[in-house]
């Protein structure tokens, strides 16, 4: 049996509906329904998985964030108070600095992850077909034409 993308079936479909007798017509559009609801569960399988280690990071992102805010906070108060030299307030402001820029590009990351479950969300079938079946062409499901 022919293996197509789900958008190739799709389309496939709509150049032949004219040609077909209504029982091949139904047969194909079940079979392309099943092809967009098993795409349907492997998005919703992907997001389900996903969703708890976006959590966690976003949660870690937020304390670490936290975390340097306090630090700065710190050593300001110790500086303006005379308790750190120059060195290191330069060595201690470096270094938080530093975490601070690493959060912000894992929150970077974090947000692409979220666009891109907001894309799986709206376009289950396309992310299947691109993320899948265009590049695992033996993933594809089987359709009759």
């Amino acid at each position: 049996m022919p293996k197509h993308t789900i958008r190739e079936a799709e389309q496939l479909l709509a150049e032949l509906t004219e040609h077909l007798a209504p029982a091949a017509l139904r047969r194909c559009t079940e079979e392309v329904d099943n092809a967009r609801r098993e795409a349907f569960e492997a998005a919703r399988e992907y997001l389900r998985r996903h969703a708890d280690d976006a959590d966690q990071l976003s949660e870690r992102m937020t304390s670490e964030i936290r975390a340097v805010r306090r630090g700065f906070n710190d050593l300001i108060r110790r500086a303006e108070a005379g308790q750190v030299s120059a060195r290191e307030f330069h060595a201690e402001f470096t270094a938080h600095a530093r975490t601070q820029r690493q959060a912000e590009q894992r929150m970077a990351e974090l947000e692409r992850a979220g666009e891109l479950a907001r894309y799986v969300e709206e376009h289950p079938t396309d992310w299947v077909d691109m993320h899948l079946h265009s590049k695992f062409p033996a993933t594809r499901p089987d359709f009759t034409f």
